[in-house]
């Protein structure tokens, strides 16, 4: 299995605790682009070195291991399944969902539909202890 460093990570909801795993991110030397729905919180991330985008998907074409951290199931469902996501990401790319939101929300995308594009390869951490390995 060859292993590849990770440079470009991309933050899905820059609240209060998204913002600063993206700020640690930033200051252990990785690229971070973000989206949230507040402008504010987007404007906050730029402050602090961030740059952000204008959807989810957005945030597939530019990261390499996408952090989800969103308030509810039903934002998480639109971020990964609906947003358009899973479409842009490159092949072997990793979704962490790090939202307190139940176990069948997560269990329901652990496998993408197999598709020709890039979800068919893209992995998500659901297991918060565990948020660096990929079923």
């Amino acid at each position: 299995m060859e292993t590849k460093t990770v440079t470009r990570t991309g933050v899905i909801g820059l609240g209060a605790m998204g913002l600063q795993m993206a700020r640690h991110m930033m200051s252990k030397g990785f690229d971070v682009t973000g989206y949230d729905i507040d402008v504010d919180a987007m404007r906050r991330a730029i402050e602090q070195g961030a740059t952000t985008c204008l959807s989810p998907a957005q945030v597939g074409d530019h990261a390499e291991v996408v952090l989800v951290m969103v308030a509810s199931d039903q934002q998480v469902e639109e971020v990964v399944a609906q947003s358009g996501l899973l479409d842009r990401l490159q092949p072997g790319s990793v979704i962490c969902i790090a939202s307190s939101c139940a176990p069948e929300t997560c269990r329901k995308r652990k496998s993408p539909p197999r598709t020709e594009s890039a979800c068919s390869t893209a992995r998500l951490c659901w297991d918060r202890r565990r948020p660096t390995t990929a079923p």
